[in-house]
């Protein structure tokens, strides 16, 4: 029975999560304008645009199933390698917090 609850208590922190964050595509010149409003360097930018262009399409939503069982995420790609039972681990080590 834990277990369930377990189960059900991820999915919605993970829910919560999703309609929190809002994905977006960028456009070119939008992309440049956020990128510079972080400090990019207006000289880079450009690279940094063709970069993530190529990467991800300008989607921070874009994710990547590698043959490797890594992933690559939003804009840059960045790629991560997250096995469930450390997610779950982690999960009840949250829970137990409170």
């Amino acid at each position: 029975m834990k277990k369930v609850v377990f189960i059900f208590f991820l999915v919605f922190l993970l829910d919560k999560e999703a309609q929190r964050i809002q994905a977006k595509v960028y456009t070119r010149c939008g992309l440049t304008r956020e990128l510079v409003n972080k400090g990019f360097s207006r000289t880079l930018v450009g690279n940094w645009v063709c970069l993530i262009e190529s990467e991800s399409g300008k989607d921070t939503a874009k994710i990547v199933n590698k043959a490797n069982g890594s992933k690559g995420l939003g804009l840059f790609q960045v790629t991560i390698k997250v096995k469930l039972h450390r997610v779950i681990h982690l999960t009840k080590h949250l829970i137990s917090k409170f």
